[in-house]
């Protein structure tokens, strides 16, 4: 294969990657985590006071809850319009950034890198490179967490841009480490200012282990050694913590920022067992970060615990310097009494990386694992999709290229399976692939039957309105909904009855059960509209073969009815 094709099918590649990320990002349904309501919350009122700060929230005790980046994307694109796809497009653009750069240093790392005029070598190091940039792309929380506005996506560019930059250059700059813990030091601001502070550590850690274990064998005291390694550390660590302090001193309320995010947030809330995982959950994260591609973390145990154990090749330094980076994370965030999968999220590209590395050395079963796991992701898919748009109104059905897209995937892993040739790279791309019609699943209730009509939500413009929510600021999705309305949020599992929510707001919004009557459209209380919407927060219970077996059912489980209503205006 000529180098040019390579590249063009490289470019190719990118380019679907790009859009699978793009696809459905607007959705109000789109797979997320419940605080990017809280962060939307704080943008849109921060945002509306005319100042960058200090930070704004109707919340109580949810203000500083983040550090101000995070939030100054958001109001920065949603200065164009306040849309879910342009506040969460710089969002994606950075996970697509930290996939470029995870496909930049499994190029750099592969050890086929040489000579690149044999064009089966550079085929092969280009490869390595997509595969691994598509492997990030294709875990779980990176579709999840790197699309909404959430810090993950910050964090994870900035600090992985650290690591590589300390992998790629310290063969060149391992004698002048000022350099690096310079440059270290910078790139970790960002992190910390959307992020916490907290993350400088496994950073300075980090950064302290590879000194250590880059030093040369030569008369220096274990005393001097030490000192040689810890003042980089200190020093990379001194500037980003420099860096994130500066937000004490542009805030003019400083005070609160310490007591609502230093204290409130970091040391309060990490050292709380009572939202925590076990440690054999949070040892287990990683495999859950990834998602249905976490069957190949367990070939990539064993297939370096073969090469450790039989010495086959000797462990390039970069591949090293990887494996202690996802360590030092998963120790440092052992430590406190709560833990979260979340926290090690920064740690997941090193993860992409080597397992592109180690891809030749997986054992094939793993691979063949990974797609049987897919294909049957994927025929779930296909029914609730068929679930929902047979048992739902006409215009609410899913579009024919839907159903055929969730075709081709289930007939790429049935082409993996059988063909050993393509088998690691569609287990990758169908991964992707997954994600991108997991996200498109919600696309008929963001259109149709899934919206207000427009009479509607210019009768609410500017009032009152009681709006349900089962988690922290969940009325502000109505902001989407229901344009420039005064919110009232009421407990949706404590919701009053329709009559007595209008005794004191003119509007209200009331969730009711696929199947249940509507209300009674009697003297007092009229129906303006209503739309469909999926559930979330299930319980338990809910979840049980009867009910995932049964299209009706399915559809009961996954989707609910809100329903607007006022008071009918009297006819004297």
């Amino acid at each position: 294969m000529k180098r040019g094709v390579t590249a063009g099918a490289v470019c190719a590649s990118a380019l679907l990657l790009t859009l699978a990320y793009l696809l459905n990002l607007g959705s109000g349904y789109a797979p997320t985590n419940g605080d990017e309501m809280v962060y939307l919350h704080i943008a849109r009122l921060t945002r509306e006071s005319g100042h960058w700060l200090p930070l704004q929230s109707e919340l109580a005790n949810m203000r500083n809850t983040k550090p101000p980046l995070l939030f100054w994307q958001a109001m920065a694109t949603g200065g164009w319009a306040w849309s879910l796809w342009l506040l969460r497009l710089p969002y994606v653009l950075e996970t697509l950034l930290t996939a470029a750069l995870v496909g930049q240093l499994a190029l750099q790392a592969s050890p086929r890198l040489g000579d690149f005029s044999d064009a089966r070598k550079w085929q092969e190091v280009a490869m390595t490179a997509l595969l691994a940039a598509t492997l990030y792309l294709g875990f779980f929380t990176t579709y999840r967490y790197g699309r909404p506005v959430l810090s993950s996506s910050i964090e994870s560019l900035f600090l992985f841009a650290a690591c590589a930059l300390v992998i790629t250059k310290m063969p060149l700059w391992g004698a002048y480490p000022a350099r690096l813990a310079v440059l270290l030091g910078l790139l970790t601001i960002p992190a910390l200012l959307a992020k916490s502070f907290v993350l400088a550590l496994p950073v300075a850690l980090w950064f302290f282990l590879v000194l250590w274990s880059a030093s040369t064998p030569d008369n220096k005291t274990i005393g001097q050694k030490l000192w040689r390694c810890t003042w980089p550390s200190a020093l990379a660590m001194g500037l980003g913590l420099a860096g994130f302090a500066l937000w004490f001193f542009v805030d003019p309320n400083p005070a609160a920022v310490w007591h609502e995010f230093v204290i409130g947030e970091n040391f309060s809330s990490k050292f709380d067992s009572a939202w925590s995982d076990g440690l054999a959950t949070f040892w287990f994260s990683p495999f859950a970060n990834a998602g249905l591609l976490s069957p190949l973390l367990v070939g990539l145990l064993l297939a370096a615990w073969r090469n450790w154990r039989d010495k086959t090749m000797a462990t390039p330094l970069g591949v090293r310097l990887l494996w202690l980076w996802l360590l030092v994370w998963m120790l440092v965030f052992t430590l406190p009494s709560q833990r979260s999968g979340r926290y090690i999220l920064p740690a997941m590209p090193a993860l992409a990386v080597l397992l592109a590395l180690y891809a030749p050395a997986i054992a094939r079963v793993w691979w063949m694992l990974t797609l049987a796991l897919i294909a049957l992701a994927t025929a779930a898919l296909a029914w609730t999709a068929y679930s929902l748009g047979s048992i739902l109104a006409v215009d609410f059905g899913y579009s024919p290229f839907y159903f055929v897209a969730l075709a081709l995937v289930f007939l790429m892993c049935v082409i993996g399976l059988l063909r050993a040739k393509f088998r690691v790279a569609l287990a990758a791309a169908s991964s992707v692939a997954w994600l991108a019609l997991l996200g498109a699943l919600a696309a008929p209730l963001d259109q149709g039957a899934g919206q207000f009509d427009t009479q509607a939500t210019q009768a609410v413009a500017e009032q009152k309105v009681w709006l349900p929510q089962n988690f922290n600021a969940q009325f502000e999705r109505f902001q989407f909904a229901l344009p420039h309305h005064r919110a009232l949020p009421y407990a949706a599992s404590q919701a009053p009855t329709p009559s007595a929510l209008l005794q004191t707001a003119p509007y209200a919004v009331i969730a009711l059960p696929l199947d249940a009557p509507m209300p009674a459209d009697d003297a007092r209380v009229r129906i303006l509209a209503s739309r469909l919407v999926f559930r979330s927060r299930q319980n338990a219970g809910e979840i049980t073969w009867k009910n995932l077996s049964s299209a009706h059912a399915l559809a009961r489980l996954l989707v609910q009815r809100e329903v607007l209503i006022d008071l009918k205006k009297q006819v004297l």
